[in-house]
């Protein structure tokens, strides 16, 4: 297998999400003096990021009081084993987080002069910001084109990063990656290397998660020394299609439809969650999800249904395109028929241990978004935090860089490769 030499990259960015876009964006318009280089396992969208259909959680904006109720909201759903300080940071910072992703060209829906706000389960009112149901499609895509534009990020896509090592006495890691279509491979020396490689939903039997979703960073923890924290705490979706083929994620359908008013039930159109929860379809997912478990266990079933035919088409039309396409594709209408649904992975609550700065035990390794643990969701994750929580840790790592590393890693003119610095080899 061909390898090509090694080069230098002062950043090192593992992950295409909203995590690793972000902080490599926002780094090099903090310190252009810095080469930085971001590495997608597949296609930029193939992640998580991009598959959030919900929205973004943050406290209402005309309602100063909501930033202490939407804290108590997550604290409530993680069973209190969330670590408060984090978990108020990050709440603290979503109006900043917002202002910076519409200065990003993100345009999120609008009633009058205030965001439309959907509600979503464990939140004691509607404010999940949202564009229709295809957020994360759209701040990735919006993001994206600002990473294809920025010529200080060399962006390599359908590279693995297979190996990340340092000597005992070298100041540097070592960083391989191998290309997918040529089988080269690449490696790079530089100062710093952030994991933001998402999740391993893919582990589970039922998943929404992408394929490519195997849980990479827990890997290289495990080589690294890293420690993690609560790797069983594994957050299933309850409102996933129901479908027999394995070999494909199973399509979301999003809380905030339930929010809206469909509901949960049985083949017999019984709703039963109320019976685990007085807040029922709304209640948090791991509530919901275990009463449907239940539910199938009794009655023998492999799944339950939504019933969104009580839903004014309009509504659908406008708020929730993405949900109607994907019924479309499994010849669903939703008007009505039932749509058979059951439990999914889909976030991995659990991780490498990191503060909110991306800051981890090894010096010189950093971890941001889902393969971090910084205490935010406790033991279950409040609907629509994640990206929330992403996107500040991204902010909080950026701006910590932008004054730890206050010298560029200056290679030779025989190391450095100026191809490797142009963001034209996407």
């Amino acid at each position: 297998m061909k390898t090509n030499r090694e080069r230098h990259a002062d950043i090192c960015i593992i992950g295409s999400g909203i995590a690793g876009t972000l902080a490599a964006l926002e780094l090099a318009s903090a310190r252009p003096d810095l080469r930085i280089e971001l590495f997608s396992k597949g296609a930029l969208d193939a992640g998580a990021s991009s598959m959030a259909q919900g929205g973004i959680a943050v406290p209402r904006f005309n309602d100063p009081s909501d930033v202490h109720q939407h804290v108590q909201d997550t604290l409530s759903a993680g069973h209190r084993s969330n670590n408060e300080d984090t978990v108020r940071r990050i709440i603290g910072s979503a109006h900043h987080v917002i202002g910076l992703l519409e200065r990003y060209g993100v345009q999120f829906d609008r009633a009058g002069s205030d965001y439309h706000y959907a509600r979503e389960g464990g939140h004691a009112v509607a404010r999940v910001i949202h564009v229709a149901d295809r957020t994360g499609y759209e701040v990735m895509r919006a993001l994206h084109g600002h990473l294809c534009a920025q010529r200080k990020i060399c962006t390599r896509v359908h590279t693995a990063v297979t190996d990340v090592s340092r000597g005992p006495d070298d100041p540097y890691w070592t960083l391989t990656a191998e290309e997918e279509a040529s089988g080269r491979l690449i490696e790079r020396r530089g100062s710093r290397v952030v994991l933001a490689m998402g999740g391993s939903g893919w582990h589970h039997r039922w998943t929404s998660n992408p394929v490519g979703a195997v849980g990479d960073a827990l890997k290289f923890a495990g080589r690294l020394g890293l420690p993690v924290q609560e790797l069983d705490a594994m957050q299933f979706h309850p409102t996933a299609i129901y479908s027999r083929d394995q070999d494909q994620p199973l399509s979301l359908v999003t809380e905030a439809l339930r929010g809206a008013g469909a509901r949960i039930v049985n083949a017999a159109g019984e709703s039963f969650v109320r019976e685990a929860d007085a807040r029922g379809d709304l209640a948090p997912r791991d509530i919901v999800t275990t009463a449907i478990l239940e539910e199938m266990a009794l009655t023998g079933a492999d799944h339950v249904y939504l019933d969104a035919r009580q839903l004014d088409p309009m509504v659908l039309r406008e708020r929730f395109p993405t949900f109607l396409r994907t019924c479309a594709e499994h010849s669903i209408d939703p008007t009505t028929t039932l749509i058979p649904i059951r439990p999914a992975a889909h976030y991995q609550c659990g991780g490498i241990v990191a503060d909110i700065n991306g800051r981890t035990a090894v010096d010189g390794i950093d971890a941001l978004g889902e393969c971090a643990y910084t205490g935010m969701h406790g033991r279950n994750r409040l609907a629509s935090n994640s990206l929330l929580e992403a996107a500040v840790m991204a902010l909080m790592w950026a701006k910590r860089c932008a004054t730890e590393e206050p010298t560029a890693i200056r290679p030779t003119a025989a190391e450095y490769d100026s191809e490797a610095y142009d963001s034209r080899s996407h």
